[in-house]
């Protein structure tokens, strides 16, 4: 699993800069796609979307060592 970008484009600290450049060059958890420009500019407009339509706050405690969250239904 890539990092959480979810709610990057809103974030104050990283951003949609942080954001195009993660998926531009990919890191150790996510590999680099060889996207062009345009490409990028499209996953980013995606992400703003996704920003705006909810919410992932996942703490550092739910994610597994592979990546994966732990989602835990309380009732």
């Amino acid at each position: 699993m890539g990092p959480d970008l979810t709610n990057v484009a809103s974030n104050p600290v990283k951003g949609k800069v942080y954001a195009a450049a993660f998926i531009k060059h990919g890191t150790t958890r996510m590999p680099d796609f060889h996207l062009n420009d345009t490409e990028v500019s499209e996953v980013v407009a995606f992400l703003e979307w996704v920003d705006r339509s909810g919410s992932s706050r996942v703490p550092a405690e739910a994610v597994n060592w592979a990546g994966s969250y732990r989602i835990e239904h309380k009732r």
